[in-house]
């Protein structure tokens, strides 16, 4: 499926709901989460062991048509689980927020 059908699909799921969020894993380990929760979108792109490249990240704001200038919060997972402080490896992802009211993205 098309990344730009893909995100249309997500996003008219979503829209038929207050709240709610969907998964998709994407080729080459990046995995995609779009929430909602009433006027609030985010866009949540991520991959193990490196954050998404900045090619991808403007690729999927154009398809799930994020607002130009919406800013970009980069988030690097924790190493350790706090009660046995093991090592693990988490997801490094690049989230997007923006509101949209009656249609209009803000």
């Amino acid at each position: 499926m098309k990344l730009e059908a893909l995100a249309g699909e997500m996003r008219r799921q979503l829209s038929s709901k207050a709240r709610g969020w969907l998964h998709q894993a994407l080729m080459r380990g990046l995995h995609v989460v779009l929430e909602r929760r009433d006027a609030e979108w985010r866009l949540a792109l991520g991959r193990e062991r490196v954050f998404p490249s900045a090619q991808e990240v403007e690729i999927c704001m154009d398809a799930f048509k994020v607002p130009l200038g919406t800013e970009q919060v980069r988030v690097e997972p924790e190493r350790r689980q706090a009660q046995s402080a093991r090592r693990y490896q988490g997801y490094f992802v690049v989230e997007l927020r923006w509101r949209e009211v009656d249609s209009e993205r803000v």
